[in-house]
């Protein structure tokens, strides 16, 4: 007799496996192709698909018959570039990059219908001149209009006696998110001074942009915002947007006239004490999960709570024992690859920093009892992830449309799971008292400035077996022949 957990495993191999399969060659067009062959290629794996679709079962037929006149409709009536030809090469792939991530939203949009919270966070506004107003020793407003339009607010570090400048809006196309909509919420909200003082200086800027992502790009680079953080969306609905943040510390947006906050984020600034947000994110898919009724982080949203205690603009977050049987994964390596860029020219700061997500890797049940280095840990993340490139240049529109296509291809499998009630894929042991929270941190922890140099003077060697590695992987699973 099977098992209920033999069934659901049998369930998911006939169902979801097979789907899983062929869409993973539609993705890898645009995850290994050139840009050129993009359009073409994936019609190409479309209709070879719809050929073969009878071969599926009943379920997954059904599905992809759906999805088929969808994805030929959008490939039909995507924009034609002008002047192709005579475009040079880098400018031309660029163009592709940024007309392809429209795209990829408009099929997300299209294709996916994934049940929104009707329950939306009520959200309150403060304008820059009552910010001002109310402490104007941490804020100013530059009233007269900046160079490429729109005015400045300011403000200021304490510990380093500076202010520091936040190019506000232009027109209502775009707002502002990220470090600095939470900076000015942290100083309104009175938070841990630490907490404030590590958000600066203002590494990037983010946004989200209503419209074309074409005829947004020139305001949002006067805006300072990179390419792979401008989030595009069909329409500008503050409280849906507030309720998409991944954090609820991030749930605070900056618009040309002012600050929107929910009551969540105005807590965690003040407390220093974070929490993921559990709801609709859109194509980027949700970062917790429930099993038995228990709300758990996925390995994103476990990087979301870390990443932001590591760099100290939160101190602390929740998490259930139950929740250590998820694996941190992929985000070692993806945090590590993050973190020496940015400290690269620093002789310990990068390994400090890995420290610290290894200490909190280890409260978080992330460290294997046989790993007793952070290069352990990574050596096994990589042997377990081999595919993945410490070499990959930061994103640019090209890039970051593979980025988004990556994201659309999983939130097409999910909303199949969704709706034909596929099992997940795993069982886990329950023990006494896993669904107690307890609280993650910092405290406690001590850096040590001799093993970060060490990483450091490491690097390179573990850089060297990781692409190595990698070639084999790609030498053995024959990936780029995707079309």
């Amino acid at each position: 007799m099977r098992t209920e957990h033999e069934n659901e495993d049998q369930v998911r191999q006939t169902l979801y496996e097979p789907l899983k399969e062929a869409l993973v060659k539609v993705k890898n067009v645009v995850e290994f192709g050139s840009p050129e062959t993009w359009g073409f290629g994936t019609a190409k794996r479309i209709l070879r698909l719809e050929r073969c679709v009878d071969s599926f079962p009943p379920e997954a037929q059904e599905y992809l018959k759906t999805l088929f006149p969808q994805a030929m409709s959008i490939l039909r009536n995507s924009p034609q570039l002008k002047n192709f030809d005579s475009i040079p090469e880098t400018q031309r792939k660029e163009s592709i990059g940024t007309a392809a991530q429209n795209e990829m939203y408009n099929a997300y949009d299209l294709m996916v219908h994934e049940i929104r919270n009707p329950e939306l966070p009520h959200s309150s506004f403060i304008t820059f001149d009552e910010l001002v107003k109310m402490d104007s020793e941490s804020f100013r407003l530059s009233h007269e209009v900046r160079v490429g339009g729109g005015k400045t607010f300011w403000v200021k570090s304490n510990s380093r006696n500076e202010w520091f400048p936040i190019a506000l809006p232009i027109t209502d196309r775009i707002i502002k998110k990220g470090g600095e909509a939470r900076t000015i919420l942290k100083k309104l909200a009175r938070g841990p001074e630490e907490t404030i003082e590590n958000e600066f200086p203002f590494n990037d800027s983010d946004g989200i942009a209503v419209g074309q992502r074409k005829d947004v790009l020139e305001e949002s680079i006067t805006l300072g915002i990179d390419s792979d953080g401008l989030e595009m969306v069909k329409e500008m609905d503050i409280p849906r947007l507030l309720n998409s943040r991944d954090l609820d510390i991030n749930a605070t947006l900056v618009t040309k006239d002012g600050l929107f906050y929910t009551e969540d984020a105005f807590k965690a600034a003040r407390t220093g004490h974070v929490k993921l947000y559990t709801n609709d994110r859109g194509i980027f898919g949700p970062i917790v999960f429930y099993y038995d009724q228990y709300e758990l982080a996925t390995n994103r949203g476990l990087g979301r709570l870390m990443k932001t205690v590591a760099e100290g603009k939160a101190l602390s977050f929740d998490f259930l024992p139950l929740n250590q049987n998820i694996d941190f994964g992929i985000y070692w390596l993806i945090f590590a690859r993050k973190y020496r860029r940015k400290f690269h020219n620093h002789r310990t700061r990068f390994g400090i920093m890995m420290q610290k997500l290894y200490y909190l890797g280890k409260q978080a049940g992330q460290i294997r009892p046989n790993e007793h280095r952070l290069l352990d840990t990574l050596e096994r993340a990589h042997d377990e992830h081999p595919n993945f490139d410490f070499d990959d240049p930061k994103l640019n529109e090209v890039g970051v449309a593979r980025w988004l296509n990556r994201y659309l291809y999983k939130s097409i499998l999910r909303y199949y799971r969704q709706v034909y009630q596929i099992p997940r894929n795993f069982n886990y042991e329950r023990s006494e008292g896993d669904n107690i929270p307890y609280i993650i941190s910092l405290n406690g922890f001590e850096p040590d400035f001799d093993q970060a140099a060490e990483i450091t003077q490491n690097w390179e060697t573990y850089l060297d077996r990781c692409r190595k590695r990698r070639i084999e992987f790609l030498k053995d699973e024959d990936l780029n022949k995707v079309v």
